[in-house]
């Protein structure tokens, strides 16, 4: 049972790194990131609009959630579309954990090409911040990008509403 936990807590994100982008969108992944994620994950633009990287299973399961609601339902079709329609499956990093951030999830999230970043990692995802707008989200957590997360939420909120599929 012991090991059961260990597994569990291992396969959890956490913690906080820094490290640089290149200039051709080239970054290292902590190894703490890649011992929960793997090699081959997913980054995603986030709620708050930075850079997320998740593992394939967790995924996987906001697919599932999301097809739990009527393919119909517009409310489904555009939280589908904004959160998931932003991602990048398949990204792969080689051994050391470098791999190369797509140049419009660069451009979509404020990252510099080159400087600094900031990965923030929390149960299943890991957020990666540009240094200058980590610390814009420190100084106004509940207002940064609050058009965008309010909208987001909204969509979720209605494809609820909408109802589930039998």
């Amino acid at each position: 049972m012991k090991t059961d936990h260990l597994a569990a807590v291992q396969s959890l994100l956490s913690g906080r790194d820094e490290t640089t982008i290149d200039k051709k969108g080239r970054m290292m992944l902590p190894k703490s990131v890649r011992d929960a994620v793997g090699t081959n994950f997913v980054l995603m633009v986030g709620k708050k609009g930075c850079l997320e990287v998740t593992s394939n299973k967790y995924y996987l399961e906001l697919w599932e959630e999301i097809g739990r609601y009527s393919p119909h339902s517009d409310a489904r079709r555009d939280y589908a579309l904004e959160v998931m329609g932003n991602a990048k499956t398949g990204i792969e990093a080689e051994e050391s954990g470098r791999f190369v951030v797509p140049k419009d999830l660069v451009e979509e999230c404020r990252l510099p090409k080159p400087g600094n970043v900031v990965i923030i990692a929390a149960g299943d995802v890991a957020e990666i911040w540009s240094k200058e707008e980590y610390e814009k989200y420190k100084a106004d957590r509940k207002g940064y990008n609050a058009e965008r997360r309010a909208y987001i939420s909204e969509l979720r909120r209605e494809m609820i509403e909408e109802g589930r599929v039998n």
